[in-house]
């Protein structure tokens, strides 16, 4: 019974964790703006140097 209960509590406990983080992404991607694009060429090792630099997308 007591297997029963805590099965229960920690599939309640990920599921309200996962919403959470999915909210807090969401609010994340809403400041950015609906005019940022990242692009991330080939590879990727180390995500402290693709996201260092970055430049200004303009209408040519």
């Amino acid at each position: 019974m007591i297997g029963v209960v805590t099965g229960v509590f920690l599939i309640v406990s990920l599921l309200s964790l996962s919403e959470g983080i999915k909210e807090a992404i969401l609010q994340q991607m809403r400041m950015m703006g609906k005019d940022l694009i990242i692009v991330i060429p080939g590879d990727i090792s180390d995500f402290a140097t693709v996201f260092a630099g970055g430049m200004d997308l303009t209408d040519d």
